[in-house]
């Protein structure tokens, strides 16, 4: 969703406690001009933050009360599970004829993120022009520019005047509230060019767009995976692009708006996937973070029997040899971290295009040697600090090379791992903590054990 952030004269009101309160009251009271007034010179943004944190009853209550002028920006602000909890009290009609009010592309956002009931409930109450719509863009690849654009744009033909460009701008009850950019377009439908609306007004009202417009050299796709997008974007310093379909005719557009929000959602995707959570955890039910989180520490469960496992092959070694059961995890703990560190910098560099195919010699070459020196200066230290500890020359040198060995395969795992998974449609952000740390645990045992079995017992 499109958030804008408001500004001071907007508002520069929170959901503070005496708010809260004020509110909480109003609501208790059945006072509606009171909660009215309260609430009239809140931003969106903070309404819904106020709705949020209300307890079920008064939340409810506050709908009700707005029931007739709830603002479908508030609804659009919610988080999801909130959302679902007003669109019961508000109604599936009156909510379809909300959405006739905002883009596609927040249109779509919203219908997205609904559980599949819901989805089902609103879509029986759009009109055939909106369920049409909203189906075509669902049809369209997940992660593409297809699910990115919103179908709101001015597009037209090559040899009108900017007179009549401007006449047509002024008298058109179809635009969208805001036009930066108009879209030259061919008798094709197919983009030609571009011309911002500031280099409009400037221009000569006789001449033609196609004179005064920039050709369009940033055209994308319905299937440019956001990804590529997010790079064109940046790379070029674009404030919008075209995006057509596989005939090539223009359908839409992407706005730095969607692309900001883009960005948003892949911070928070990789934050949260690096600890297998989510980012609304707090808004869900018990039970769907319960589900969620159970999922992966059942997967990390089965890799730390299998790491146990690994360590249970040299128990005798263990038993005869009790320093080998204290320096083993650190060991393990640095070839992790490493791993880690180099999977968060791939992970971030796929999301931006920097590590991509024809691209990856370099880094990995950089991140492996990286590794070894790192890998030298603690092996030293970790290997004098267990001379020091334990007094054993060969049980140190063996210590030392095993924390040597594991940072340096940590440090190729950590960026290969997100390679592979990435070149196989896996999300690296989600899954590729676990394989670093498996690797890194597995290999980091069987070189400290193995050696010192086969050198020392």
């Amino acid at each position: 969703m499109t958030i804008a952030h408001p500004t001071p004269e907007e508002s520069n009101v929170v959901a503070t406690k005496d708010l809260l309160r004020q509110v909480q009251e109003a609501v208790d009271g059945e006072n509606t001009a009171q909660l009215k007034e309260l609430l009239d010179d809140l931003h969106p943004a903070d309404t819904a933050e106020v709705i949020e944190k209300l307890d079920p009853v008064r939340r409810e209550g506050v709908v009700q009360f707005l029931k007739t002028q709830f603002d479908i920006e508030v609804l659009l602000y919610l988080s999801p599970y909130y959302q679902q909890e007003v669109i019961e009290v508000l109604g599936f009609d009156r909510v379809a004829r909300m959405l006739t009010s905002v883009g596609s592309d927040d249109a779509l956002t919203f219908v997205e993120e609904l559980d599949d009931d819901f989805k089902t409930r609103l879509f029986a109450s759009l009109t055939a022009k909106q369920r049409a719509m909203i189906e075509e863009s669902l049809t369209y690849e997940e992660g593409s520019a297809g699910r990115l654009m919103q179908r709101e744009v001015v597009a037209l033909p090559a040899h009108w005047r900017v007179k009549d460009t401007l006449n047509f701008i002024k008298t058109s009850y179809t635009l969208p509230n805001q036009v930066y950019k108009i879209y030259v377009i061919d008798k094709q439908h197919k983009p030609l060019g571009h011309i911002n609306v500031s280099d409009l007004l400037r221009s000569d009202p006789q001449e033609t767009l196609q004179n005064i417009m920039e050709e369009a050299n940033h055209v994308l796709t319905i299937h440019t995976p956001q990804k590529e997008a997010l790079y064109v974007f940046r790379h070029y310093a674009l404030d919008s692009a075209p995006v057509v379909d596989d005939a090539g005719h223009l359908i839409g557009v992407i706005t730095l708006e969607n692309i900001v929000d883009l960005i948003d959602e892949e911070a928070e995707r990789e934050i949260y996937g690096l600890t297998r959570a989510t980012g609304s955890d707090f808004q869900e039910s018990t039970y769907d973070t319960f589900q969620s989180r159970l999922r992966w520490l059942v997967f990390t469960a089965i890799n730390s029997c299998i790491a146990s496992y690994t360590v249970a092959q040299f128990d005798r070694a263990l038993q005869s040899k009790v320093a080998l059961a204290i320096l083993m995890s650190i060991v393990a703990t640095m070839g992790g971290t490493v791993g880690m560190q180099v999977s968060a910098v791939s992970i971030r560099a796929l999301g931006t295009q920097e590590l991509r195919p024809g691209f990856i010699l370099k880094p990995f070459l950089k991140e492996t040697t990286v590794a070894l020196l790192t890998g030298l200066v603690l092996a030293v230290l970790l290997g004098g600090i267990s001379y020091v500890w334990f007094w054993e020359a060969k049980l140190s040198v063996i210590f030392a090379v095993s924390v040597l060995f594991n940072m340096v395969w940590s440090g190729v795992v950590g960026i290969l791992v997100p390679i592979t998974l990435d070149r196989f449609g896996f999300d690296p952000a989600i899954s590729a903590g676990t394989f670093v740390i498996m690797a890194a645990d597995i290999l980091g045992y069987v070189a400290f054990l193995g050696l010192a079995t086969a050198l020392i017992i």
